[in-house]
């Protein structure tokens, strides 16, 4: 199971001055996820922000039960597990929260990740290997994070 905690911060955007910010396991922007069509996932999804929020699962081929849209919005201090089989081709998607009206403040603010699929066609391709800082189901699924205040992260539990 991937944790995903949604929280606020502040990151340095210019040199001299910090901003107010909100990531997924960090204070800006959230950790690349990494899975192979086939695979079974499961996320936790908390909430830290004063206000609710959503993860939507943009461009992925799932349940709408578990696509995070504008009816899935997680109330401050609550958790959303959404799971499900990944059962399309390799793709780059992202994801990124969706509450109705407010999806594009809360993106302006930083809350947004990378999704990627691979599959055995993009895995014959002569491509690079993943990074380290790439999380996914079929290895050690660690992401770097500058969370200080949360002993989650992106690597399943």
């Amino acid at each position: 199971m991937f944790n995903l905690d949604i929280k606020s911060g502040t990151t340095a955007l210019k040199q001299g001055a910090e901003t107010e910010t909100w990531g997924v396991n960090g204070n800006f922007l959230g950790p690349t996820i990494r899975a192979r069509r086939g695979e079974e996932i499961a996320f936790s999804v908390y909430n830290g922000l004063d206000e609710g929020t959503s993860i939507h699962w943009h461009g992925m081929h799932l349940p709408a039960v578990m696509d995070g849209g504008p009816h899935q919005e997680v109330e401050p201090g609550g958790d959303w597990t959404p799971q499900w089989t990944l059962n399309q081709p390799a793709a780059t998607l992202w994801y990124h929260p969706h509450p109705h009206g407010r999806t594009a403040h809360h993106v302006y603010k930083g809350l947004a990740g990378m999704f990627i699929i691979d599959d055995e066609e993009s895995e014959a391709l002569p491509c690079p290997p993943p990074t380290a800082s790439t999380t996914s189901p079929s290895s050690s699924r660690t992401a770097t994070s500058t969370a200080t205040t949360s002993s989650r992260t992106a690597a399943p539990s």
